[in-house]
This record gives C-alpha cells, structure tokens and sequence, in this order.
C-alpha cells in the first residue's frame, strides 16, 4: 500500500501549474524517481543475500582465503 501511495499519490497530491506539461512532468518525474529508488534498494537486498548464501554454503571460501580485504570482496 506504501508503495501505491509512493508510486501514484506522491505526485497527484503535489500541486503543478495547472497545465497537462506541468503535470505530466510532475507524475513523470516523482514516479520514475520512486521506481528508480525502489529498483536500488531491491537489487541491494538480493546482492547481499546472495553473497551471504554464498558464504553460507561455502561457495565463497576461495575468495575468502585470499589475502583480500572483506570490503573489497563486498565491493566485488
């Protein structure tokens, strides 16, 4: 429900100059923002878990025992 309020009602509730340019770009642009924002943070959240899985089913011991930094394999 969040995200329908996000994605649809953000920007009907904002006010725009009362023409059909200055609403489209309105919708357009916190619309596509809010996608944008939501598509990073899922990629995230699957990134991580799947380096954790990896971890988890020992996938990652090779890498692992290299003498590589931790932040440059999450970088990886």
């Amino acid at each position: 429900m969040l995200l329908f309020g996000a994605v649809v009602g953000l920007p009907l509730d904002i006010k725009h100059d009362g023409t059909a340019r200055g609403f489209t770009q309105i919708l357009l642009t916190y619309t596509l923002g809010t996608i944008t924002a939501l598509l990073g943070f899922a990629t995230l959240w699957l990134a991580c878990g799947k380096v954790a899985r990896d971890v988890e089913e020992c996938q990652l011991q090779l890498v692992a025992v290299k003498p590589v930094a931790r932040w440059k394999i999450w970088l990886g």
